[in-house]
């Protein structure tokens, strides 16, 4: 089963008893820049050591991280999103490195419960809607891990109603993927 978190400013025992709440055994961390200046226990160096204390698997997944440049050709359906972050992350969807690393996420959450970890607290302000969106529509069911540790079931954003993807699998002839 997939899930998705956002840390805020909360500590490891905090994050720690969120993860345990549902059964969490994998944290994917899809932060670009996996750290925080606030919250050291948040940083790609001290999350493995705390978390597997808990039980639980760490893995940083840059290939799912946010915070992307333009692309060189937008694509207009790319602009229905307002925010340029969400346009420029829409972009890289479509590329093989996004889809080899979405593809391990989908396969993981198969095997176990398999948590998306972000720094912001509230999914829909997040790229973490993306990935959430994809999954979903790709017949993953995503559950959002609220920041009062309740769930909320993803359902799809317009982005995917307002132009459906093809086949993830299928790419075009500039090497980016179909969606």
């Amino acid at each position: 089963m997939l899930y998705t978190i956002g840390h805020g400013a909360k500590t490891a025992e905090e994050l720690t008893a969120a993860l345990r709440r549902h059964d969490i055994t994998l944290l994917v961390d899809v932060r670009s820049f996996p750290g925080s200046r606030r919250n050291p226990d948040v940083s790609k160096q001290a999350m493995p050591d705390w978390l597997s204390r808990a039980g639980i698997d760490y893995r940083h997944e840059p290939d799912l991280g946010g915070r992307r440049k333009p692309p060189a050709s937008p694509l207009p359906r790319d602009q229905w999103w307002e925010n340029p972050s969400f346009a420029n992350y829409a972009a890289h969807t479509r590329t093989p490195s996004f889809h080899a690393a979405y593809q391990q996420l989908l396969r993981d959450a198969e095997e176990r419960n398999v948590a998306v970890m972000c720094g912001e607290p509230t999914w829909w302000r997040c790229h973490r809607r993306m990935i959430a969106d994809l999954a979903t529509h790709d017949g993953h069911p995503v559950h959002h891990i609220m920041p009062n540790e309740s769930l909320s079931l993803h359902r799809v954003s317009d982005w995917l109603t307002h132009d459906p993807p093809t086949s993830p699998a299928e790419t075009a002839d500039n090497g980016e993927l179909n969606r």
